[in-house]
């Protein structure tokens, strides 16, 4: 909402993008005769606001770029101030709707306020985490030092994935560091989910071989890793269960 109130308010400097936004979503009408929102619509002016000033231009926009009608999507651009080189237009279908979109909608900043806004860091988020995956007896020391989320404590990680390797022989643990510092060839106990202090059975130590940040496809390869980071653990995987 807020990307597209600022594409608009740039050509009404006037207008305050937050209050335009507000009025995107949810049940808003807009009179294009007396250019004021309505909260109930009328006859002639029953599309809401966002169908109206989202969804229509970016139907418009598709459809005239996939048509491949060049000669009408040149003038549709300019109204909406997105102009292109004269090459991208001979460009395929899906490449010069790639650029249009580019252009009209700019860099990534609405994922990124969104990210910024409603998830909460690493350390904010941690305490919760642990009062909903903790299922030992409740120590308030104990729940205290994991929720930290602090590197110099005690190591816990928390194992949520199981991937296995391209020769389907074994697999990587993919989890995420609750607390202390999780270091590559270094031995670990792997809890399983019947493990409790007073039976240790289901508890194997293993040394973990390599460590991993998954990134897309790619996996680099780290020798440590710190309190709430995602980490990929090789070399323990014979202890869980990969149900």
């Amino acid at each position: 909402m807020k990307s597209f109130a600022k594409n608009y308010t740039a050509s009404f400097p006037k207008v305050n993008p937050e209050d335009f936004a507000k009025v995107l979503w949810g049940d808003y009408y807009f009179n294009a005769q007396t250019r004021k929102f309505m909260t109930m619509p009328t006859k002639e002016f029953n599309d809401r606001t966002f169908v109206h000033f989202i969804l229509e231009p970016i139907y418009k926009i598709f459809s005239h770029t996939v048509s491949k009608e060049y000669d009408k999507l040149s003038p549709v651009l300019a109204k909406l101030g997105v102009f292109i080189r004269k090459e991208d237009y001979k460009r395929d279908t899906k490449d010069l709707l790639k650029i249009v979109n580019q252009t009209f909608f700019g860099n990534t900043s609405p994922i990124v306020d969104m990210v910024a806004k409603f998830i909460p860091t690493a350390r904010a988020g941690t305490p919760d985490k642990v009062r909903l995956y903790y299922t030992g007896k409740e120590n308030q020391e104990l729940m205290q030092r994991m929720s930290k989320c602090d590197a110099e404590e005690i190591l816990i990680v928390h194992i949520v994935k199981m991937y296995n390797k391209p020769d389907c022989q074994s697999f990587d643990a993919f989890g995420r560091v609750i607390s202390g510092t999780l270091t590559k060839k270094h031995a670990v106990k792997v809890l399983g989910e019947n493990y409790t202090k007073d039976d240790e059975e289901d508890m194997a130590v293993r040394n973990i071989t390599n460590l991993y940040i998954y990134q897309g496809r790619y996996k680099v390869e780290v020798d440590f890793v710190t309190a709430g980071n995602w980490v990929l653990i090789e070399g323990i995987d014979q202890s869980i269960s990969k149900v």
